[in-house]
C-alpha cells in the first residue's frame, strides 16, 4: 500500500466509513443494505423498441450517495466501482442475451463539457471490461432536456421524441444493450432504442444501475 494511500484513506460514499484504496465505493455494510432487484422471468416487450429493461440495483439509500458522489463531485473512480457491481450482477440476468456490444446514453455536448465526462459511458466502459462486450459510441444526444425523474409522468410523455440520432455503422442486424445510471419512466431508453431500431438494429435491451420508482 502506498503512503499517500495510508494518509488520505477512500470513504465509503454511503457512510463515510474508511475503505481500501482499491475497493468497492460503498464498504461491505453499505453494500449488503443495497436494494437489489430480483431477476425475476423476462418478459419482452416485442411491441416496443426496447425489448427489456433491467437494473443491478433500486434507486435508494445508500447507492444515491454513491451516485451524486460519482456524477455531481466528479467522483470517476466511484463510477468505475459501480460499473464493477453492475458487471457483477450481469450474470443473474440471462434475458440481456449474447449483445454486440453495449451503448451507453450519451449527455448533450454542453451538459458532458460543464460535468467532465458522461456518466453512463464511464459505467459501460467498467461492465465492457468484466463482461468482454465491446463498448461503442452509436447515439448522438440532439437535444439538452433537463432529467426526465424532475418532471411528472404526463410532462415526460413524447418529450424526448428525436432526443437522439444514431450511426448506421456496424449496426445492421445488431444486438445491442443500453447502459445507462438511472432509469424512472424508461421513455429516455425508450427513445434511444427507437433510434437505434431504426438504424439497423435487430434488438435493442436495456442494463441500468439502478431502477427510479416512475
Amino acid at each position: 500500500m502506498h503512503l499517500l494511500d495510508l494518509l488520505l484513506p477512500e470513504s465509503c460514499c454511503g457512510c463515510d466509513r474508511d475503505i481500501p484504496p482499491a475497493g468497492p465505493p460503498l464498504c461491505t455494510q453499505c453494500r449488503g443494505l443495497a436494494r437489489t432487484l430480483d431477476p425475476g422471468p423476462a418478459q419482452e416487450a416485442v411491441d416496443k423498441p426496447l425489448r427489456l429493461l433491467r437494473g443491478a440495483f433500486q434507486y435508494a439509500p445508500p447507492l444515491v450517495k454513491a451516485l451524486h458522489a460519482f456524477k455531481y463531485d466528479s467522483r470517476r473512480k466511484v463510477g468505475v466501482g459501480l460499473g464493477a457491481l453492475m458487471a457483477a450482477r450481469w450474470r443473474l440476468f440471462p434475458e440481456l442475451g449474447n449483445p454486440h456490444a453495449l451503448i451507453p446514453i450519451p449527455l448533450h455536448p454542453r451538459k458532458e463539457r460543464i460535468r467532465g465526462f458522461n456518466q453512463a459511458q464511464i459505467l459501460a466502459e467498467s461492465v465492457g471490461r468484466r463482461t468482454g462486450v465491446p463498448v461503442l459510441n452509436l447515439l448522438k444526444r440532439r437535444t439538452n432536456d433537463p432529467p426526465q425523474a424532475r418532471r411528472n409522468r404526463s410532462s415526460r410523455t413524447g418529450r424526448l421524441n428525436n432526443a437522439f440520432a444514431a450511426s448506421t455503422q456496424l449496426l445492421q442486424g445488431a444486438r445491442l444493450i443500453l447502459i445507462d445510471d438511472v432509469s424512472t419512466s424508461g421513455e429516455t431508453l425508450q427513445t434511444a432504442a427507437s433510434a437505434l431500431i431504426r438504424a439497423g438494429a435487430a434488438d435493442v435491451r436495456a442494463y441500468v444501475l439502478a431502477m427510479g420508482i416512475n
